[in-house]
């Protein structure tokens, strides 16, 4: 038996105090963003991600209320032509999320904002899932992205990220639905 429990009960607070107060810094966060996070926009809403490494993995540091697991399901979206003489390699780079199916999935304050199920009206690219009927992919197949609800103040401009097509493929994968001919890669 302790002797004297006044040590240890201000040891103990100490101990737990300093664990709830500590800065817990992870990928994934609510904005505004760490110093080695880009601060981006996908579908209305924002979120804080990095680039994923060139074996297409992300970091797995994430909020702690987060069920959602960390994967590179985010594309730039279609930029306009390159300046002359300027390859445009942004099309090609993938950002890292947090992968969910619910909004239960994500991290305290955001939500599960899902792949996009409507053709596109850029004239740039298709949603591979635009053209499969409804019943075949619900609303219980689709995934998404965890996001925040953007503030109305902030002077930096977010970098403009979508779904990327190959989470759309992977669902339809999952349901055994074959894409269309021509053109449907994971790459892309």
């Amino acid at each position: 038996m302790i002797s004297s429990s006044v040590p240890w009960r201000f040891m103990l607070c100490t101990v737990l105090l300093a664990s709830c107060t500590s800065p817990t810094s992870s990928s994934y966060s609510r904005p505004p963003c760490d110093s080695d996070d880009m601060y981006a926009l996908v579908r209305g809403r924002v979120l804080c991600t990095k680039a994923c490494d060139d074996l297409g993995s992300c970091p797995p540091d994430k909020p702690k209320d987060a069920l959602a697991l960390p994967s590179c399901i985010l594309q730039a979206t279609p930029p306009l032509a390159a300046p002359h003489g300027q390859e445009q390699t942004t099309r090609a780079k993938k950002y890292c999320g947090l992968l969910c199916k619910a909004n239960s999935y994500c991290p305290a304050g955001s939500k599960c904002t899902m792949v996009d199920v409507s053709p596109s009206t850029d004239g740039q690219h298709e949603n591979p899932l635009s053209n499969v009927y409804p019943h075949l992919v619900t609303d219980d197949d689709l995934q998404g992205v965890c996001t925040y609800k953007p503030k109305k103040t902030g002077s930096k401009r977010p970098l403009e990220l979508e779904l990327s097509r190959s989470l759309a493929l992977k669902i339809m994968r999952g349901k055994g639905i074959q894409p269309p001919p021509g053109g449907w890669h994971d790459d892309l």
